[in-house]
């Protein structure tokens, strides 16, 4: 797929993400000021991912996104 592509390469959703997990540069979190009470893990695999926070925006919704590389 990076090969036939024109820039960045997005997924979403957590059991692709899982899948492709070794592939991922950067992780985009976005976090919504609203509490459901359960709903999947952001990714649900157990492995250690040691990451570095290199951006972060707040919006006035409350909501917030966190950008994420591997260290």
């Amino acid at each position: 797929m990076r090969r036939d592509a024109d820039g960045t390469l997005q997924l979403g959703g957590p059991e692709l993400a899982a899948c492709l997990l070794d592939l991922i540069d950067e992780f985009w979190v976005h976090a919504f000021p609203v509490i459901i009470g359960g709903g999947k893990p952001y990714l649900p695999v157990r492995k250690e991912l040691r990451l570095r926070l290199v951006e972060h925006r707040s919006f006035a919704s409350g909501t917030t996104f966190r950008r994420y590389v591997r260290s």
